[in-house]
């Protein structure tokens, strides 16, 4: 079965090297609800497990964000407050590949980053009904390896990336799903 939990407070995050990490094992889900603070950012590292951290609310804090594996759910346009994000696979599996999940109605204004690392690395909208959203921040493709780079886009979604796609990798977006995914 699944395990879940969701604090509601507000968190204060001030480590900002590899601090913050939350670890969450394989089918458990962390809802992070309440607004997050500080110079930290969230960290999914590979020790910590292949579950799911969903991140509500309007945050605030500057720290840098990293997801190594398991499955980082953005419910906020603020989500990842002020910070970059960095999707890299440090996992042993394909069930551990990083996945970064978005729900209907985001304007996600952060940098991303796909990091040259491990395996196969993702960002899903796969939402039901007819559903859209949006990446416009800067997205910069470090991936070297084609096929590494996931965007998957369920029935009757879109996705709108309207912010610069930058690489200095060879790989690109693979897009996988059957809704629509518009650059």
């Amino acid at each position: 079965g699944t395990n879940a939990a969701t604090l509601s407070g507000n968190l204060f995050l001030d480590e900002t090297t590899a601090g913050n990490r939350f670890e969450i094992g394989e089918n458990e889900i962390l809802t992070l609800a309440g607004q997050i603070s500080g110079r930290g950012g969230i960290n999914l590292r590979r020790e910590g497990g292949s579950g799911t951290l969903v991140v509500s609310g309007d945050n605030i804090n500057s720290g840098n964000n990293i997801i190594e594996q398991g499955t980082l759910v953005l419910e906020s346009s603020t989500a990842l407050g002020s910070g970059r994000l960095d999707i890299e696979n440090r996992g042993t599996s394909a069930a551990t590949d990083p996945v970064l999940e978005l729900i209907p109605g985001l304007n996600i204004a952060n940098t991303i980053r796909i990091r040259n690392s491990g395996g196969n690395k993702t960002i899903r909208f796969d939402r039901p009904g007819s559903n859209q959203t949006e990446l416009s921040g800067p997205i910069t493709l470090q991936e070297s390896t084609r096929g590494n780079f996931d965007v998957d886009v369920g029935l009757e979604d879109r996705l709108e990336i309207s912010g610069v796609i930058g690489s200095n990798g060879a790989a690109g977006v693979n897009k996988i799903g059957l809704g629509i995914l518009v650059l």
